[in-house]
């Protein structure tokens, strides 16, 4: 599964330089079955037109005289950091989740403009939660019973925090939470 390749619209592009969805889109990408491939430049959230020379525009760094490098982050503006931050740490939980590894998938249709799924194995879990709301919105975890099971707590791998999963989830505005459960 791909956001983007060598003959599309970069991803960031496709989601219109809106930042927040772009990472709603990573989230998705990086937690659905398979392989994901990541098209050079993805990470730094690099953008282009339908041209596909813009396309295919060098990857900052690695060249003599290159005063943007993605390799050793120098020149690299906040967005671009901030980008390059998001992919490492989901891409380093990633390389140890058993269940996005090996697990099956149970999702739940969209509600209240926020898509729930998770990705499981008899022992472990995953509790995706992708949502477009301009605000801030209250999930009743009940819904998601089936999934959830007995559980009553998750860390969200984005944030670091810790979340009940007994009663009620906030899901931040614009966002994607990632949660281990527990």
């Amino acid at each position: 599964i791909l956001p983007d390749n060598h003959d599309m619209k970069r991803f960031y592009s496709q989601m219109n330089e809106d930042y927040s969805l772009f990472k709603l889109g990573i989230a998705y990408y990086l937690t659905m079955r398979g392989i994901p491939q990541i098209y050079y430049g993805t990470e730094i959230a690099m953008s282009s037109t339908d041209d596909h020379g813009n396309i295919r525009t060098d990857f900052p760094g690695g060249w003599a005289g290159d005063k943007v490098s993605a390799i050793t982050g120098e020149g690299l503006n906040d967005l671009q950091v901030e980008s390059q931050k998001y992919f490492k740490n989901v891409l380093n939980w990633r390389k140890t989740s058993d269940a996005i590894h090996n697990g099956k998938i149970l999702h739940y249709h969209p509600q209240k403009g926020i898509y729930v799924y998770f990705r499981y194995t008899d022992i472990k879990k995953v509790m995706v939660v992708l949502s477009k709301n301009e605000e801030a919105i209250t999930l009743d975890l009940d819904w998601y019973k089936e999934g959830l099971g007995n559980s009553k707590s998750g860390k969200d791998i984005i944030s670091g925090k810790t979340f009940s999963l007994e009663k009620q989830l906030i899901v931040p505005a614009k966002s994607p939470m990632i949660i281990e459960v527990e």
